[in-house]
């Protein structure tokens, strides 16, 4: 198992359940082709959008059987937990359509389990609203894709249609909801203007219908897009208008050139790490983020971060801003407490060079190895793995053609000759890069 799963699993507090919701995440994502071995025999599985229960293997898995083996719809299940309980759960994203930049398609719905003391699942829950499905912490994994195929379905592009064409768009609402759309269209109507599409038709249906052509969510409504009487694209519950823009843009061939269209995918769950291989040495956001990357000290960096939120960098002692401290300096942090020396031995960065990751021992000198990667051009990225002591070590891959992804982050640290994982103390992974990297890797103890 990848080790950014099983410490995924490690990190949770019902840590069966956890393992239960990636074993069925797998099935879903059609790396195994039986769930009975993960179900008790009288498992049921409900939801809040269709009345009856499934009961048993053969029941859920004709249930799951529509979902599965079919590039449109497609489905793809995330690790998660629940917006309520923070409890483990299933993220479904359905990509329904190929036009325009799909990527992993829409959040549907997720999954909540109940587990026997066995870890076996004896109940499965499906709740597509309230609470919102984009609403869960999505942990950007997904168990039995292997990370090429997830990086391609994640930039997938298809067909752009032309605005040409006979384009419709209707947006539909639940009956008790009309004053509350008058208000949620306007930035319909504005997105439409901009982009010279046609005005949207607007439908109020009562709850029946709606439910009949998608999960009632509240105010939301449900957007369709139709070319020749064809459906194309559906949207539903968009938290911002400019994401909604982005989709549309995506949508339409004369509006963009398409050479440069990327993959607008669903942001508000998941999604860890850079896209492009550009990522890793664009310039940081603000000038407050490049210095804190260059610093080399955890204590250090955690203390002039405070510095800067809390507007006292006047504060702070002279020379604490640089990627390099003196002996002296260093002498006197280690004086203060062995952990507030980690990381400041580190070697210097080299030329363009910059830091993935780090891993920061937990021990009393709280001792950091460093990934970083260079640029060689045409694309390609160096990688190099430093510790404070100056040991070789060495990288099954010290070249890519792109960056790492996650669970690759944590797998070069572990394939490391030798690893730094392979000490008594446990250790914690963290970057600036991969701003959600920490959420994923708690202390652990590696045996």
């Amino acid at each position: 198992m990848p080790i950014a799963i099983e410490s995924w699993i490690q990190n949770q507090l019902n840590s069966p359940l956890a393992r239960a919701c990636k074993g069925l995440a797998e099935y879903l994502n059609g790396s195994t082709h039986s769930i009975e071995g993960i179900l008790t025999p009288n498992c049921t599985h409900s939801s809040q959008t269709w009345s009856g229960v499934c009961v048993g293997h053969e029941g859920i898995e004709a249930h799951f059987s529509q979902w599965l083996g079919h590039s449109i719809p497609k489905v793809f299940a995330e690790l998660a937990t629940d917006p309520v309980r923070s409890e483990p759960c299933v993220l479904i994203r359905v990509r329904d359509h190929s036009c325009g930049a799909p990527g992993l398609g829409e959040i549907r719905s997720y999954l909540g389990l109940r587990v026997d003391p066995a870890g076996l699942i004896e109940e499965v829950f499906a709740t597509s609203f309230g609470p919102l499905p984009r609403d869960c912490r999505g942990s950007g994994m997904f168990p039995g894709i292997p990370p090429d195929r997830l990086h391609e379905e994640r930039n997938r592009v298809g067909e752009r249609i032309s605005r040409s064409s006979e384009i419709e768009l209707e947006l539909t609402f639940r009956q008790q909801f009309r004053e509350e759309a008058l208000e949620l269209t306007s930035g319909l109507l504005a997105i439409a203007r901009d982009l010279q599409l046609p005005e949207p038709a607007v439908l109020f249906v009562d709850r029946t219908e709606y439910d009949r052509a998608g999960p009632a969510r509240e105010a939301h409504p449900t957007l369709t897009v139709t070319r020749d009487g064809e459906l194309i694209r559906h949207f539903e519950d968009w938290s911002e208008d400019e994401e909604l823009r982005e989709h549309l843009t995506a949508l339409f061939v004369d509006l963009e050139d398409p050479g440069e269209l990327e993959a607008v995918e669903d942001r508000r769950v998941g999604g860890i790490g850079p896209a492009t291989s550009a990522d890793y040495f664009h310039s940081a956001p603000s000038e407050n983020e490049a210095i804190l990357r260059r610093i080399k000290g955890d204590f250090r960096r955690q203390f002039v971060r405070k510095a800067m939120e809390e507007g006292s960098m006047d504060s702070l002692p002279d020379g604490w801003l640089a990627h390099d401290l003196s002996l002296e300096m260093r002498d006197f942090l280690g004086s203060q407490d062995p952990s507030c020396r980690g990381g400041e031995d580190l070697p210097d960065f080299k030329v363009g060079q910059v830091e993935v990751a780090r891993l920061r021992q937990n021990s009393i000198h709280r001792e950091v190895t460093s990934l970083r990667a260079s640029p060689l051009g045409g694309g390609r990225i160096a990688l190099e793995m430093v510790d404070e002591y100056g040991t070789r070590i060495e990288l099954p891959t010290p070249e890519m053609g792109r960056p790492l992804f996650p669970e690759e982050v944590f797998q070069a640290f572990v394939d490391a000759v030798p690893s730094p994982t392979d000490g008594e103390a446990g250790f914690r992974i963290d970057s600036m890069l991969y701003s959600d990297l920490d959420r994923i890797s708690p202390f652990i103890r590696c045996s």
